[in-house]
C-alpha cells in the first residue's frame, strides 16, 4: 500500500473512500439522531474519521473529519447541505446522479477540501470548492464548496480546516 505522508492526504483518502462505500461504515446516536460514521486505518500510524450528524439520505447536514498521520492531526468540519429532492426531480436531476458526480469529482481532486480552490464541470454539473479565509497565526482555513446543475445552486458547504497542536 502507498505510504501516506500527510494527515491532508488521508483526508482526502477517507473522503473518497467514504464516498465511494470503500470506508468502515456504521450507524451511530448523535445527540438522539440516527448519525454515520466512517473510518479508514491505511497503515498503522494512519487513520481517518468521518462523523456526520444524520445519515446519506439526510437532505442538510454537518459534521467533521479527523486525519492523523504520525504525530500530525487536521481537523475538517463540514455543515450545509442540498436542496429538497422534489426540487432536484424538477431540475431533471435524481439524487444518484448528484452523488455520482460527487464521487467524480472527489476522485479526481483528492485535494478538495483543502488549500487550494478547485473547479470541475461535467455532464450539466459543476463543483467548485474556494478558499474564503486563511489565519495564519491560528493555522485555519475556510472555504465555501458549491455545486450547481446548470445554473441552480443545489449544493453548499462550508468547510473549515485546522491542524490540532498541543500548544
Amino acid at each position: 500500500m502507498n505510504q501516506i505522508t500527510s494527515p491532508e492526504k488521508i483526508l482526502g483518502k477517507g473522503l473518497n473512500a467514504t464516498f465511494t462505500k470503500q470506508s468502515n461504515l456504521r450507524p451511530i446516536i448523535i445527540a438522539t439522531i440516527d448519525s454515520t460514521v466512517s473510518s479508514i486505518t491505511p497503515e498503522s500510524n494512519q487513520s481517518y474519521m468521518d462523523i456526520f450528524v444524520g445519515s446519506f439520505s439526510y437532505r442538510l447536514t454537518g459534521g467533521f473529519e479527523v486525519g492523523k498521520t504520525g504525530d500530525q492531526v487536521l481537523v475538517r468540519t463540514y455543515n450545509g447541505g442540498t436542496i429538497p429532492k422534489e426540487e432536484l426531480e424538477s431540475l431533471g436531476v435524481t439524487n444518484e446522479q448528484f452523488i455520482e458526480f460527487l464521487q467524480v469529482v472527489i476522485s479526481n481532486h483528492p485535494d478538495t477540501r483543502l488549500g487550494e480552490d478547485i473547479e470541475y464541470s461535467a455532464n450539466g454539473f459543476s463543483y467548485s470548492y474556494k478558499v474564503t479565509s486563511t489565519l495564519l497565526l491560528i493555522q485555519a482555513t475556510t472555504g465555501l464548496e458549491e455545486v450547481k446543475y446548470g445554473d441552480t445552486v443545489i449544493a453548499q458547504h462550508v468547510i473549515t480546516i485546522s491542524p490540532v497542536l498541543e500548544s
